[in-house]
């Protein structure tokens, strides 16, 4: 941190539109039970997808996402055969992730 000036940096996903649209299937699998997919994308249920009351708006966009499939896949009791084909993937994700966030 600068004494005088400090630069910061953040990522945000412009249109979180976009997100369900270019990746429905990963939606799905890190947001489950809160949308579904529909011809064109995914489309969220804002009844269980909402934020409580007064809270601050939760963002859904590409860093979300990859932060919320990589908590499923330790927690949310994934297929085993899912798990392993996608292991390396998600592994490679969360160092890819760890870098963003470090270079920011």
């Amino acid at each position: 941190m600068g004494r005088i000036l400090t630069v910061r940096l953040s990522v945000t996903t412009y249109r979180e539109e976009d997100v369900f649209r270019a990746w429905p299937h990963v939606c799905a699998l890190a947001w489950p039970g809160k949308g579904e997919i529909v011809q064109g994308g995914w489309r969220m249920n804002p009844e269980t997808f909402a934020p409580p009351v007064q809270a601050v708006p939760v963002r859904r966009g590409v860093v979300e996402l990859v932060q919320s499939i990589l908590e499923e896949s330790r927690l949310g009791g994934w297929d085993t055969n899912l798990a392993k084909r996608l292991k390396t993937t998600l592994d490679d994700l969360e160092k890819s992730a760890a870098r963003l966030e470090a270079a920011l």
